[in-house]
């Protein structure tokens, strides 16, 4: 959908018959373009993995001998794209391969869509892709590496949710960051190409905690949320209102303990939610200062003044060794 929204915002993708067809189970189409799909699957198998099945991959992996033979293919494939000025394609492999394309495109920006997790493994179950034990390990692998290949300044995280409360805004945000110029009226017809047909699942993010989601998956499906702009953020705040309220009226029930256990369980997500937040702002505005203006860290201060004096004793040993040379 994310695609499709910025392909109306004119971000060439590719020519239409080389994109991945519409199915039943897609009638909006995948715009996932087939040779970077192939490719990305050549590259992951070069490693002994699956798309659904990843490989541990070896650190520098992108300049490994395995890739070298698929340099060429990919060089020619972005090379079909370099007369466009805005360009780009789709595709979830993209998470585990960025080393690779980076190694080609080094200013490469990318655009992070999440989902809430639970959303994600419901739906890769129905359609049979991983198993119930692997969800989870998939978007977790997916997401980690993805992140760690990444800088922050190369990247926009933008939350699936966002488009269904408010599509308007987050295509602005999205397109602004990606550089193109979008007339108010591709922004205005943004809500047209969001269809509540194409959300199977919805799950508030509380519901994590009621399935035994991994905490290591739900801290960094948060980390993610922390990034997803102020669209999200405002239709996050309704919904803990809604989490605490129905667990709320739950708690006035006989035999409340379960729901009182849910409830510090809720209190303490929100908590974390909030400290994620806040480092996220507080790493943004420091991103933001220019380099000559950032206050210098404390702990730098205490590193220089170290290397200082050990600088100091090694020269006066030096000095004492001089003396004592015939």
């Amino acid at each position: 959908m994310v695609a499709r929204l910025l392909h109306s915002c004119a971000l060439f993708l590719g020519p239409e018959e080389e994109l991945m067809q519409p199915t039943s189970a897609n009638p909006e189409g995948y715009w996932e373009h087939m040779r970077f799909v192939k490719l990305n699957d050549r590259i992951i198998a070069q490693f002994g993995g699956l798309w659904n099945d990843p490989p541990p991959f070896p650190a520098g992996w992108e300049y490994a001998p395995e890739v070298d033979p698929l340099l060429g293919e990919a060089e020619e494939l972005i090379g079909r794209f370099r007369g466009y000025h805005n360009w780009g394609w789709k595709d979830p492999r993209n998470s585990l391969t960025l080393p690779f394309w980076r190694r080609l495109i080094p200013d490469l920006k990318v655009v992070v869509c999440v989902r809430n997790p639970l959303e994600v493994a419901r739906s890769l179950f129905e359609r049979g892709d991983t198993t119930s034990a692997s969800q989870f390990r998939l978007w977790l692998t997916y997401y980690r590496q993805l992140l760690s290949a990444v800088p922050p300044k190369q990247r926009i995280v933008t939350h699936y949710q966002s488009y269904f409360q408010d599509a308007r805004p987050e295509v602005r945000r999205v397109s602004g960051w990606c550089g193109l110029r979008v007339s108010d009226e591709t922004v205005d017809r943004a809500p047209a190409h969001v269809s509540a047909d194409l959300r199977h699942h919805h799950v508030m993010t509380a519901e994590l905690l009621a399935v035994g989601v991994p905490d290591e998956v739900i801290h960094l499906y948060l980390s993610l949320c922390a990034e997803a702009g102020t669209v999200y953020r405002h239709d996050r705040e309704r919904e803990k209102v809604a989490e605490l309220r129905r667990t709320d009226a739950r708690v006035s029930m006989p035999e409340t303990y379960p729901h009182r256990l849910r409830l510090k369980r809720i209190e303490k997500l929100h908590l974390l939610e909030s400290e994620l937040a806040e480092h996220h702002a507080g790493t943004a505005s420091l991103n933001a200062t220019p380099q000559a203006n950032r206050p210098e860290p404390s702990y730098t201060k205490t590193l220089v003044r170290a290397f200082d004096a050990l600088c100091a004793v090694k020269m006066r040993l030096w000095s004492r060794w001089q003396q004592r040379q015939p």
